[in-house]
């Protein structure tokens, strides 16, 4: 795995697995990082740029940083955050028995697609409804 730390940053920057839009969440795959498929992975961090596949993208990765993420439908502000189970590192507040926490949404989205603010609690391993 390529793995870099960006000094005074509070980022990390790795190999993307594939396409990488800016807000997305991000997981481990095959020593590269990738969007998120599935509400019980693993987010890692959220993708700061977009990147194609093989190019080193800045991801934050600290718990407590405030980043931009993409939304996969509206979210309250307040609401507890997850991965969007169709493969588009967008996230959720749908929960389920198994579905895993990453975060806090500070600010709302309308709609999916749009932008809001998410304070980032990666690895939460905690399920999101509990």
């Amino acid at each position: 795995m390529s793995q870099e730390k960006l000094a005074g940053t509070g980022l990390s920057s790795f190999t993307a697995g594939g396409t990488i839009t800016r807000g997305s969440a991000l997981k481990f795959s095959s020593g590269n990082v990738v969007v998120t498929t599935a509400i019980t992975e693993e987010v890692i961090g959220i993708a700061m740029q977009d990147a194609a596949s093989g190019e080193q993208v800045p991801v934050a990765t600290i718990s407590g940083q405030v980043v931009t993420a993409i939304a996969g439908a509206a979210i309250t502000a307040g609401a507890q955050v997850m991965p969007q189970a169709a493969g588009s590192g967008k996230l959720i507040t749908a929960a389920g028995a198994t579905a895993i926490s990453c975060g806090i949404a500070l600010t709302a989205a309308g709609a999916s697609g749009d932008l809001f603010d998410l304070l980032l609690r990666p690895s939460v391993k905690s399920p999101a409804n509990t």
